[in-house]
């Protein structure tokens, strides 16, 4: 796959959970109906329904009590969301018992845009 594009979507995934986390961030990879899921989990206050359903939506900061806790500009999950998808992955967001959960899927075969793989046209 593209790692530039992988490694962006990941980190602003990463940088949301350890933003809200209280004091643990976890990572998750496993295999599912030959795709690739990487949950991240964080023991946070969560997300409402709202923020869950705006989250990946450009410049969208959360709810107030959020954003207090250092949101940048509101576009690293929607950033996140656009680099996923072009590698024909997704990301979604949750709310457990715990925290906030996000979980990106990738297909094993995802699209590969690498310098040297790229064809002259």
């Amino acid at each position: 796959t593209d790692a530039m594009l992988l490694e962006r979507a990941f980190s602003n995934v990463m940088s949301n959970c350890i933003r809200y986390a209280g004091t643990q961030v976890a990572v998750a990879v496993r295999e599912k109906e030959g795709d690739i899921l990487i949950t991240v989990t964080d023991d946070g206050p969560g997300m409402s329904e709202e923020v869950r359903k705006r989250v990946f939506e450009r410049f969208y900061q959360g709810e107030s009590s959020h954003t207090s806790k250092g949101g940048n500009h509101g576009l690293g999950l929607a950033i996140a969301r656009c680099s996923l998808e072009y590698m024909g992955g997704s990301v979604r967001a949750a709310d457990t018992q715990k925290g906030a959960e996000f979980e990106i899927t990738l297909p094993q075969d995802c699209r590969s845009f690498a310098p040297d793989e790229r064809t002259e046209m």
